[in-house]
C-alpha cells in the first residue's frame, strides 16, 4: 500500500478542492476536440455543432476558468470535467474538458485561463474564435472534384452545383481558405508569332513578329499559358491584344480545333550562359533539326538522347537564318548527375488560334495572380466530413460547394494555410478555371 506523509496529503487535498469534480471522460459524440496547442485557431461552425476543449491541467493548485464567450453563439454544456491521466495519483496531472454547443449564428471569442479565480495569477491561456452560421440546404452536386483536379478547366451550365473535396488534417491548425490572389514564380516571356499557316483562322489577321499580350482581356505570360487559353476557347470568338511594331492592336479570331502538329519543331528559346550549349555556339532562335544525323522530331526524343549521352559529344544540326549548321555539344552532369546542356526549348506547333507562337526574352518572375469568381457563388460554409461526424475539426475532408450563377469564366483558388499567422505559407493549394454556359 502506498504511503504518503501528512504534508503530501494536505497538498493533494488542496489540489483536489481546486479542480473540477472528477467525472468519466466525455464520449466521442460530444464533438470537435481542440487542445492547448491550438490556441489562436479560427473555425467555421454551423448551428447545432459542438465544440469540445481538452486542456492540460498541471498540479499547481489552479484550475481553468472561462474568461470570455458570446452567449448568443456558444452555450456551455454542463460543468467542465476533470479527467486524471492514466496511472497518475488523483489531482497530480490530467485534462479538463469543456463542451460548448453552437446555438446561434455570429462570432464568438472563446477564451479561458489557467490560474486563480480572481485572474490575478495566470499560468496559461487559451483562446479561439468560432464563426457560426445557420444551416444551409445544399443542392445535389452536378460535378464532384478532388485535389487531383487542380489546374483543370471545367464547363458548367447555369444552376449547376460544383462540389470540391479537399484533404485536411485535423489538429495541425491548417485549414482551406479562399484566395483572392496568390504570389508565385512563373515563366514570363514575349509570346511572338513565329508563323501563320495558310488557311488558319489567323491568316490575314496576325503577322510574324506580332507579340500577343492578352486573350479576352486576360494577360498571357508564356506560350504554355497561351496554349491553355486556346484550348479553352476552341469554337469561340476571342479578342487578342497584340503589340505590332510598338503599337497595340486588337484582333478578333474564331478559335478552331488545333491544326495538325505535323509541322511542329523544336525552337531554342534561350541558352544559359556558361553552359555547354552556349559555349558550343548554339543561339536563341535556332531550330533543332537533327542529332548525330538522326532527324529530331519530339521533345521526348531530345531528352532521352541527351540522357543517354552524358559527357559524350552530340552533333546538333540547326537551322539559323535559312542556313544549316552542325554544332557539337557535350552535356555536363549537374549536382545530381543528370546531364545538362543549358538549352530552353519550345515545342512550336499551331494552336487553336491558327498560328505558331514561340517564347522570346524568357525570364522567371514573381507574379501576383488575381482570382475572381463573378459567375460562381459559394453555397454555405465548407463541411468537414469524416466517417462518423460532419463537425469542424474532426474530419479528413473539407467539402466546398459553389453554384454557377451566370455565363462567363471564373478562376477559383483555395489555399491550405494557418490563417492566424501574420504571413501564412500555403502547405497546399487548389486552382480551377470554370467556364459557365447558358
Amino acid at each position: 500500500m502506498a504511503k504518503y506523509s501528512i504534508t503530501t496529503l494536505l497538498v493533494l487535498l488542496a489540489l483536489l478542492t481546486a479542480l473540477p469534480p472528477i467525472l468519466p471522460p466525455a464520449s466521442a459524440q460530444d464533438g470537435v476536440t481542440f487542445t492547448v496547442t491550438q490556441s489562436g485557431t479560427t473555425i467555421n461552425a454551423t448551428v447545432g455543432d459542438v465544440v469540445r476543449l481538452e486542456l492540460d491541467t498541471l498540479p499547481l493548485g489552479y484550475r481553468w476558468w472561462l474568461d470570455e464567450v458570446n452567449p448568443d453563439v456558444l452555450a456551455m454544456d454542463g460543468e467542465p470535467q476533470y479527467i486524471s491521466d492514466d496511472g497518475a495519483p488523483p489531482g497530480t496531472s490530467g485534462t479538463t474538458v469543456w463542451v460548448f454547443n453552437v446555438i446561434g449564428p455570429g462570432e464568438s471569442t472563446l477564451s479561458l485561463y489557467f490560474g486563480d479565480e480572481t485572474g490575478e495569477t495566470v499560468e496559461q491561456e487559451f483562446s479561439m474564435t468560432v464563426i457560426a452560421t445557420a444551416p444551409v440546404d445544399i443542392p445535389a452536386p452536378s460535378v464532384v472534384l478532388t485535389e487531383a483536379n487542380s489546374g483543370e478547366v471545367i464547363t458548367l451550365s447555369e444552376g449547376d452545383v460544383l462540389q470540391i473535396n479537399l484533404e485536411s488534417t485535423p489538429g495541425t491548425g491548417y485549414e482551406w481558405t479562399r484566395a483572392d490572389s496568390i504570389s508565385t514564380m512563373q515563366t514570363v516571356a514575349d509570346i511572338v508569332v513565329y508563323d501563320v499557316p495558310a488557311g488558319s483562322p489567323a491568316e490575314g489577321q496576325l503577322e510574324p513578329g506580332d507579340i500577343v499580350l492578352e486573350v479576352d482581356g486576360i494577360p498571357v505570360l508564356s506560350t504554355s499559358d497561351l496554349y491553355d487559353r486556346a484550348e479553352v476557347a476552341a469554337g469561340m470568338v476571342v479578342t487578342l491584344l497584340i503589340d505590332r511594331a510598338g503599337e497595340q492592336v486588337e484582333v478578333e479570331l474564331e478559335a478552331s480545333a488545333p491544326l495538325s502538329d505535323a509541322s511542329a519543331f523544336l525552337y531554342v528559346v534561350q541558352v544559359a550562359e556558361g553552359m555547354p550549349a552556349a559555349e558550343a555556339g548554339l543561339q536563341a532562335d535556332d531550330i533543332l533539326v537533327a542529332m548525330d544525323g538522326e532527324p529530331l522530331v519530339t521533345f521526348d526524343q531530345l531528352l532521352a538522347y541527351i540522357e543517354a549521352h552524358n559527357e559524350q559529344e552530340i552533333v546538333f544540326t540547326v537551322q539559323r537564318d535559312g542556313e544549316s549548321l552542325d554544332i557539337p555539344v557535350t552535356p555536363r552532369p549537374d549536382t545530381t548527375g543528370a546531364p545538362r546542356t543549358g538549352m530552353y526549348i519550345n515545342v512550336a506547333l499551331p494552336n487553336a488560334f491558327g498560328f505558331i507562337p514561340v517564347d522570346r526574352n524568357l525570364a522567371f518572375e514573381e507574379v501576383v495572380i488575381l482570382y475572381e469568381t463573378p459567375n460562381l457563388e459559394q453555397v454555405g460554409e465548407p463541411l468537414f466530413i469524416s466517417p462518423d461526424t460532419t463537425m469542424p475539426g474532426t474530419s479528413s475532408i473539407e467539402q466546398w460547394h459553389f453554384q454557377a450563377t451566370a455565363p462567363g469564366e471564373s478562376t477559383l483558388a483555395l489555399v491550405y494555410i494557418r490563417p492566424w499567422e501574420e504571413e501564412p505559407e500555403a502547405a497546399n493549394y487548389f486552382e480551377l478555371t470554370v467556364q459557365v454556359e447558358e
